[in-house]
């Protein structure tokens, strides 16, 4: 099945249950594996990401499969939102980490060790002005000073 026809299953899928569904049952749904149904999770997310539209998934306990859903509200939205940019957050501090070993180990007079400069000041900036949004100060994932040199 082509990747457009997967996503317009995935839909109809959804739509279909309303209440939600899971990674197997969506997967069973389309006839893919699991890891299959991953990927069309992610180009479904990127299709439909400049709409209103979300597939959201929540955790429905310890140990059990998330459960999907569409949702077309922000307050429909907010506890995957939130458990989202958690998880966003822990992916940047990784990424500054993997850049600044690349800068470290790079010459920054090549197009490469420049680009990772780059990167490097653009992640860590966006870090920075997510804790200054911080309610409560500083998350406990950002790096200290002393990781950002």
């Amino acid at each position: 099945m082509k990747s457009e026809d997967l996503i317009e299953s995935l839909w109809d899928h959804l739509v279909a249950h309303p209440d939600g569904t899971t990674k197997p049952e969506m997967a069973a749904a389309l006839s893919v594996s699991k890891r299959k149904i991953s990927d069309v999770i992610k180009t479904f997310r990127v299709y439909f990401g400049d709409d209103t539209i979300n597939l959201v998934s929540v955790p429905q306990g310890f140990g059990e499969s998330h459960l999907y859903r569409l949702v077309g509200t922000t307050d429909e939205a907010r506890e995957w939102v939130s458990m989202s940019w958690k998880h966003v957050e822990a992916r940047l501090v990784t990424v500054i980490a993997v850049v600044r070993a690349f800068v470290n180990g790079s010459d920054g007079r090549t197009i490469d060790g420049r680009l990772a400069r780059v990167w490097l000041r653009h992640f860590t900036r966006a870090l920075e002005d997510i804790e200054d949004l911080q309610p409560a100060g500083p998350s406990q994932m950002t790096l200290n000073e002393a990781e950002l040199g």
